[in-house]
């Protein structure tokens, strides 16, 4: 990766945040990290760290692994080779908790400022019921495809957060006959919004739809879904796992304006995106979710 990734952005359509944007007069030769970390409770602490190449290009992209010290909430994060991630193994991320990630280029190895950046764990959110209104069965050779719509029940959020991300998943048909659960998003081509489209939008880099909950009169949703399995795996598919992840305001911003930059450049989606950031002398996201499931049976 030889290139500097900036953008000039246009404002979110959506909302205002905490999260910033910049333009490229903000730009200077100071190389900075970046950051990419989104903390749920039940998961293992990943952050993804990268730090930003200069104007002229005499320092590009790099990405640090042990040359740099890491703390979460005071606690030393290590460096696994394997996930090419910092992480804490036996770190346990609650709800309604405050975490604070730090970052120093100890040894000046980088030139980079320490950072630093804050975020606080929402509540889950569960899904009080899913119920099929329609359904429709259609076979073409050795496909059948199936078309059902269906109202999600969403409780009341308790503390606030209205920014929601809901995936419907089904089983891997090929690994199950193996003996292997693997569930796959339904892709978003595949999900028809039924509800106030305004109060949805879908994203290039991340599964499934997102809901702002404040623009709908209820907390109901409808949804059409359509999946396409061949013959002899259909019946093996027997239900569909629906998560709901309450995600907080910035990093609802950063998916918002992140697809912007993935949309408009040619960036690939495992570069570093710099288009939005609460990352305090740095870039990035360190968001928090907290997710909940649902077992749809047919």
């Amino acid at each position: 990766m030889k290139k500097l990734t900036y953008i000039l952005l246009i404002s979110s359509w959506w909302f205002a945040s905490c999260v910033t944007s910049f333009d490229p007069g903000d730009i200077d030769q100071e190389r900075k990290f970046h950051i990419q970390c989104e903390l749920t409770p039940g998961e293992i602490p990943k952050a993804y760290i990268h730090v930003t190449g200069n104007v002229d290009r005499t320092e590009p992209i790099s990405r640090p692994k042990e040359d740099i010290d890491v703390d979460l909430n005071g606690d030393r994060v290590s460096y696994s080779p394997v996930l090419e991630a910092f992480i804490i193994s036996s770190y346990t991320i609650e709800e309604g908790e405050e975490y604070t990630i730090d970052i120093f280029d100890t040894n000046n190895n980088y030139g980079a400022p320490d950072a630093s950046a804050t975020t606080v764990v929402p509540f889950v959110t569960d899904i009080d019921s899913v119920v099929i209104t329609d359904d429709l069965v259609n076979q073409v050779g050795n496909d059948v495809t199936r078309i059902f719509e269906v109202d999600i029940d969403i409780e009341e959020p308790a503390d606030g957060n209205h920014y929601f991300q809901i995936i419907p998943q089904m089983l891997n048909p090929s690994l199950l006959v193996e003996g292997t659960e693997e569930y796959l998003p339904i892709t978003s081509k595949k999900i028809q919004i039924l509800s106030n489209e305004s109060a949805f939008v879908k994203y290039i880099h991340k599964n499934g739809i997102f809901l702002d909950i404040n623009m709908l009169e209820t907390t109901n949703v409808k949804l059409r879904l359509e999946y396409t399995a061949q013959v002899d795996q259909f019946d093996l598919l027997d239900h569909v796992l629906f998560s709901i992840n309450t995600i907080t305001d910035e990093t609802m911003m950063f998916h918002d304006q992140s697809d912007r930059e993935v949309s408009l450049s040619s960036l690939q989606l495992d570069e570093p995106i710099t288009s939005s950031t609460n990352v305090e002398n740095g870039l990035g996201l360190f968001g928090a979710s907290a997710k909940a499931e649902y077992k749809l049976e047919f």
